[in-house]
């Protein structure tokens, strides 16, 4: 139900209340890479379209499985009721967190004239495992449907920049990394309970990671001696669950 927040005559940064959500989360993460050609091609790889010699690969890191519903912290500007119909540009603030990795499945071989042959290849990365902690930061246009005594309704999209960082482990080594990339959001919310400026709603969402050449890269070329290179990361979430904002 809504009711008008006292957000006027406060400051920039007074707007805003802090909030915690519980969702569960599809989320993972993919490393993209370029690396020599192998016979035969491993899954999700394809032969470099600039350089045949060179191959572009792409690996995907699914979550822990007892990681997959967690909570995580955002600020957000208190709600103010304009009417039936909502309109409104901000910022918004999320915490980030992603702990997994990926296995490389088990080579198949099929038996011939000339021994045993492989009928699939693992990817060269091998065994990968992050844990990565961090900031979104997103701007947004929110359209919203505010009739007095019903729930309200909104819909939310906008782009952001993720800063994460935390430890990457692979190819037998461990490395600590940062990370700053632009990100895009979408996320559809129905408020159930409002009081103030505090609120309790229910929302589906998701992000994903703009992977660019400028503020994605992973690891520096080469790492742990071998022959993968431009090491990138995005990160994708697809994530349903309830929000909490605070009255303060």
């Amino acid at each position: 139900m809504t009711s008008p927040a006292i957000a006027k005559g406060k400051g920039f940064f007074q707007r805003y209340n802090l909030g915690v959500t519980y969702a569960a989360s599809a989320s993972y993460a993919r490393v993209m890479y370029k690396h020599p050609m192998i016979n035969p091609l491993p899954d999700d790889c394809a032969p470099e379209v600039q350089d045949e010699r060179q191959m572009a690969c792409t690996a995907y890191l699914a979550p822990d499985a007892d990681e997959t519903a967690t909570p995580s912290l955002f600020f957000e500007e208190a709600f103010e009721r304009q009417g039936l119909f909502f309109f409104d540009l901000g910022f918004a603030f999320s915490t980030i967190t992603y702990k997994g990795g990926v296995v490389p499945k088990p080579v198949q071989t099929v038996k011939t004239k000339n021994g045993v042959k492989p009928i699939d290849t693992v990817q060269p990365i091998g065994v990968v495992y992050m844990e990565i902690y961090g900031i979104n930061w997103q701007s947004y246009a929110r359209v919203g449907f505010t009739p007095r005594y019903v729930p309200d309704l909104f819909l939310t999209a906008g782009l952001g920049v993720q800063t994460a960082g935390g430890k990457v482990k692979m190819l037998g080594i461990s490395e600590q990394v940062l990370v700053v990339q632009p990100d895009v959001f979408v996320e559809l919310e129905l408020v159930m309970i409002r009081a103030g400026e505090a609120a309790f709603s229910a929302f589906l969402g998701k992000s994903e990671s703009i992977v660019t050449p400028f503020g994605s890269r992973l690891l520096e070329d080469e790492p742990g001696g071998s022959k993968l290179t431009q090491l990138e990361l995005g990160l994708t979430s697809s994530s349903a669950g309830l929000r909490l904002l605070f009255p303060f």
